[in-house]
């Protein structure tokens, strides 16, 4: 009974803050231009436009882009932040995934390695780490 109680109060409790992770709209970031940029890296990679991508990337990812770190965030729910961030990471992801798997003959190696080191400057140090041929990228 006791746990049958704590389980009510607790899915209680987080239905208000998953509906927070749902909405679109907040003071604390700037959820159109991150609506934005989702929608825009879709498409470049389903038209594969890898030298779009790149320009994208170069010259905006930073670590608080549309203020997607900023703290008041993070502290509403027990773990994660809103959907939007969460897809807006992941889209980066796949495009930075995208970038590496890319077809050497179109995006030459020495490219792609002169891409993740300008990123890795430009992002920070956990944005990517080299280990032979493996790249594995971090946000």
């Amino acid at each position: 009974m006791f746990l049958k109680v704590i389980f009510l109060i607790f899915k209680k409790t987080n239905l208000g803050k998953e509906q927070w992770k749902k909405e679109l709209e907040s003071k604390h970031y700037d959820w159109k231009e991150v609506e934005r940029i989702i929608t825009l890296l879709q498409k470049k990679r389903e038209i594969k436009d890898v030298k779009g991508i790149v320009h994208f990337l170069r010259t905006s990812l930073v670590k608080n882009l549309f203020s997607t770190n900023n703290n008041k965030l993070y502290y509403y729910t027990n773990f994660g932040t809103k959907y939007a961030i969460e897809k807006f990471k992941s889209e980066t992801l796949k495009s930075l995934d995208f970038i590496a798997n890319f077809s050497e003959k179109i995006f030459p190696l020495e490219k792609k390695i002169e891409f993740f080191s300008e990123t890795k400057h430009s992002y920070g140090r956990t944005a990517l780490i080299m280990s032979g041929n493996l790249l594995t990228i971090i946000i």
